[in-house]
């Protein structure tokens, strides 16, 4: 079954500790993680619903994700 679930990771730096969110992507035969996409729930639970309503290929999710970074906050 095709589908993307929510990892986190507790992190810390000069300011304190925080958690950061990412991607697992259980399908196309393989296994992928992207990590520390964001510190924000909200915008992680908002992609991984996306990604899990359409399904995008294993090809363009890096280009989805750099997208979505690029308009939608402040990186």
């Amino acid at each position: 079954m095709n589908n993307f679930t929510l990892i986190s990771k507790k992190q810390s730096n000069e300011e304190g500790d925080f958690e950061s969110y990412g991607i697992r992507c259980n399908c196309f035969e393989s296994n992928l993680a992207i990590e520390d996409i964001t510190t924000e729930w909200d915008q992680i639970e908002y992609i991984i619903n996306a990604f899990n309503i359409h399904l995008p290929e294993e090809v363009h999710i890096y280009d989805i994700l750099e997208n979505y970074l690029l308009d939608f906050t402040d990186f």
